[in-house]
Formats: C-alpha cells, structure tokens, sequence
C-alpha cells in the first residue's frame, strides 16, 4: 500500500485534515482522509470506495460549522474523459453526510479545491478534459461549478477559450468575487501559471499569465492582508522543478515573485502566519517557507515586503508614530505635520515645525527657529517676522477667534478687555 496526499488544511483546533488516497497492490485508489493534532500526531483516518475503487482526493475544506468537504475525482473503466468530480461532505469525525456526483456530459470532471462561499454554498475548481472524438486529442479546460449548501448544481463555467489550461485552486474575496489560479497555455512557448478574476457568479472579470523560459502553474492560493493574492505553485524556469511563489495585487498585477531550490513540486500549500507557508508534497513532505526565501524581504527584518511598512529599511517593530502607514524608518514626516525630518525640528510631535506658533516663554522653540520667543504679544508663525498684535482691533473682539493666538478669545482676551464692548 502507498499513500498519497495532495491537500492539507489547518483545522479550527489547531490541528491539520490532508486528503489524498491509498494505492493497495489489487489495483483499487480509495480516497483517504487523515486528521491530525497540532503536533501531527493522527487522530482518525479514513478510506472511501467510490463506485469503482478508485476515488481520489484533491481537496479538504472545513466549513464554519466544524464539518468537512472533499472533492477529488471517481474515475470509471471508460477512461478519464468519463470521469466525475464528487463532493463529499463530512462531520467532524470524519463520517459521511452526503455525497454529490456532477457528470460532465462527455467531459472528465477532476475536482481540484473545494471552498465554502459566503452564502453557505461551494464552489468546485476543476480539470476538465475534453476529447471531440475517439481518438482525438485530449484537450485541457479550466471549470468553475457552483452548488447550493445541499450540494445541488447553480451554475457551471468554462475557461481557456481555445487554449488549454486547468484549475488548481480557488478562493472566493471579501466583495464576493471569485480568484482562481492554475496553468493555461498562453501561446507556443511553454505553460504558465493562471490566476483568473471573476464574479460571485463566474463572470470572468480579469485573467493573467506569469512565466518564465520553463513551465509554471499555480496549486494553491492565498488572499493577502492588502488584498492582493499569494501564488503558490511550481517552477521548471530555475534549474529544475521546484516550488514558485508569486506575490500580486488586488489587480493580478506581480509584487514578487521566487523559487525554492532543493524541494519537491509541491501538490498544496496554506498561509499558516504572517508570511508563513507551508507546503505539502508527495511521501508526506512538508516545508516551511517564509518570503525571505523567496526575496520577498528585501530589507532582512523577518517582515514580507507586502506587509512592511518600510520595506527597504529594516525595521522589525513597524513603528508608525503618525498611522499613516508608513513606517518611521522610511516616514519622512513622522508626526504627518507637513513637515519632513530635516526641516521638522522635533517629528514626533506634530504641534512643533517651522509654521507652528512659538508660545511665549514656555521653553519650547515650536517654531524651530532656534529661540523661544521672549518678547511680543503674538506667536511667531511666519518665520520670524515681527509679532503683529490682531486681538482688539476692529470688530476682532467678537468674532470668537484667537486672532493673536495667545489662548484667549475676544473679550477673555486681556487686549479686549479694555474695550467698550467688553465692558
């Protein structure tokens, strides 16, 4: 017997649920479930027959309720252009609710991921192969399938147009929409990595294609903190296949991107902190990265480019006096006075900068021209400028401003006092 597994997801205990399956010497592929603690160690496993004996896992998804679902493929005699993605739903313990069989007319269904949507309801990412006639070639195609919390079909979507191309994974955005990466065939050169955009209803809205001279695909997706997406997938562009990682926006457009030598192709990944992934690959193996390996931290403080506030100046505390979002250690106005650093004489406080008004005798220089003033009955705003007094002339006396900026406001203010009108 031998055990693969080709997707791995972090439970609400802390624990992890893999999929794959079981190959026994008979010939029989039997989906098979593991449930493990937040130490690995296993707390139940499963097998499940299908209707041939050979049934395959691809995906594991643990809903908001605690339960479980699974897709993969059930593959008939007839060959993989009859074959039928399921979708299986599970209680905690790993026992069978239900499950749901879509048959591609015609077309192979292989089940790739599997989310639970905002709605309650699940959307299937597929490989679809396709063949026009006996004999013919065997095309790839990339199918979206919509399903009600019952496991019912809404709505299928292809995608590729007369290229070829496969679904990996997918995730559905805080707005509702879908993100979707794989591999297309873009033109003659070789295969890329796919991440394509639609509605909550599989309308295409955006795709792209990242490549190199090698072939790149997509397995596994994340949604970043900024909205933007984290690619994790696979490289033969850098000496030999290996893990790939991609960092965009919420545009698809790159941020980062790199590779990982000295591991195998990697079948699943998952955020499992800040900038921390782990990836699942044949025999059990599992790697944790972070984006420093990948060149993602360009400034060497622990901290992904996408999530720094400085990222080109180390800075592993983000401090951020003014929470403009830029950290202090790039901020060139700390206090978001107006002010950079080197005109601003003190940047941590905002009420001190070369137009501030020096309050007299206080001991503080709020004005930064190097003296508190002493002198005058007004702050000094303009660089130095005589202190021209406002406060008691006119009508100033009544428009409830502090025209000379002492504190005092028309009649509390002791050049009004004298007046008539404050009598």
């Amino acid at each position: 017997m031998e055990t693969y597994l080709y997707s791995v997801t972090e439970t609400q205990d802390g624990g992890i649920v893999a999929v794959g399956y079981r190959r026994y010497e008979n010939g029989d592929n039997l989906l098979y479930i593991l449930k493990t603690d937040s130490n690995g160690n296993k707390i139940w496993d499963k097998e499940f027959f299908g209707s041939s004996g050979d049934i395959r896992g691809d995906s594991v998804c643990q809903l908001s309720s605690g339960e479980l679902v699974v897709t993969g493929h059930d593959n008939p005699s007839s060959g993989i252009t009859d074959s039928d993605v399921y979708l299986l739903k599970l209680d905690s313990e790993g026992n069978e609710i239900w499950v749901r069989y879509f048959d591609g007319a015609g077309r192979g269904l292989l089940g790739q991921d599997v989310i639970e949507t905002a709605d309650n309801g699940f959307v299937i990412v597929t490989i679809t192969y396709e063949q026009e006639y006996p004999g013919a070639p065997i095309t790839k195609k990339l199918d979206l399938l919509k399903a009600n919390s019952s496991g019912d079909l809404i709505w299928s979507r292809t995608f590729g147009g007369d290229k070829e191309c496969y679904g990996a994974a997918v995730m559905e955005t805080v707005d509702g929409d879908l993100i979707v990466t794989g591999l297309i065939q873009s033109g003659l050169n070789n295969p890329d990595l796919y991440l394509v955009k639609t509605d909550d209803g599989g309308n295409l809205l955006w795709d792209k294609a990242f490549g190199g001279n090698g072939t790149e695909g997509g397995r596994a997706l994340e949604i970043a903190e900024d909205g933007g997406y984290v690619i994790i997938g696979y490289t033969t562009s850098f000496g030999g296949q290996g893990p790939y990682l991609i960092k965009t926006d919420s545009d698809g457009n790159e941020i980062w991107s790199g590779n990982i030598a000295g591991y195998d192709d990697p079948n699943d990944g998952c955020l499992i902190s800040l900038g921390r992934y782990v990836l699942l690959g044949d025999d059990y193996l599992i790697a944790v990265l972070t984006c420093a390996d990948l060149g993602g931290d360009m400034d060497s403080d622990g901290i992904c480019g996408d999530t720094d506030n400085c990222s080109n100046v180390s800075n592993e505390d983000q401090a951020d006096f003014d929470l403009d979002g830029i950290g202090d250690a790039c901020d060139g106005d700390v206090d978001g006075d107006g002010f950079t650093y080197d005109g601003d004489c003190n940047d941590l406080d905002p009420s001190i900068n070369p137009d501030a008004c020096d309050i007299k005798r206080d001991g503080i220089d709020q004005d930064c021209d190097g003296v508190d003033r002493t002198k005058g009955k007004t702050c000094i705003s303009d660089g130095g400028e005589k202190p021209v007094s406002t406060e008691g002339k006119g009508q100033t006396c009544s428009d409830g401003l502090d025209n000379d900026s002492d504190g005092d406001i028309d009649c509390a203010d002791s050049d009004c006092a004298k007046k008539k009108l404050c009598g």
